[in-house]
């Protein structure tokens, strides 16, 4: 026995970690994923302070939010599983969440087809809240075009 068939005993396999990470229901999988990060809210003074780190050190700082990976489901969910700190999966469905591409991130991101420029979306849920996540290219286009029912 090798050691992929040890690991896939003990943890389940792609499917199970899949279905622990996004939280899906026991007859939902994964679609189309991405890994991209959250976009913390920085105040103006902390971006002051972190560039003057920066040109003391004689490099480029810049705030980066946690890891998040992003899926869509065969339910039509989108599915965020956060890899840092081992939180509890976030699932939104009915009613989707509108997403809105703010403009372009910072750098590129590994897409299906290789590295992507990277874009920032704001998703607000139906309560009004709201987050932004960096993705790249194609995750902004297909989650635009998902949150509006195409």
């Amino acid at each position: 026995m090798g050691v992929f068939e040890k690991f896939k005993g003990v943890f389940g396999g792609a499917a199970d970690y899949y279905a622990r990470h996004f939280g899906l229901h026991p007859d939902e999988h994964v679609l189309q994923m991405w890994i991209g990060y959250f976009v913390p809210d920085v105040s103006t003074t902390k971006r002051a302070v972190i560039g003057a780190v920066g040109a003391l050190f004689g490099t480029i700082a810049a705030v980066r939010g946690q890891q998040v990976n992003v899926a869509l489901t065969n339910r039509g969910r989108v599915a965020f599983g956060q890899v840092e700190d081992g939180g509890q999966p976030v699932q939104y469905g009915h009613p989707r969440p509108r997403v809105d591409v703010l403009g372009d991130g910072k750098g590129s991101l590994s897409g299906p087809r290789g590295m992507e420029p990277s874009k920032i979306l704001r998703f607000t849920l139906a309560d009004g809240r709201a987050f932004r996540v960096q993705l790249c290219t194609s995750a902004a286009n297909t989650l635009s075009a998902w949150s509006v029912g195409y």
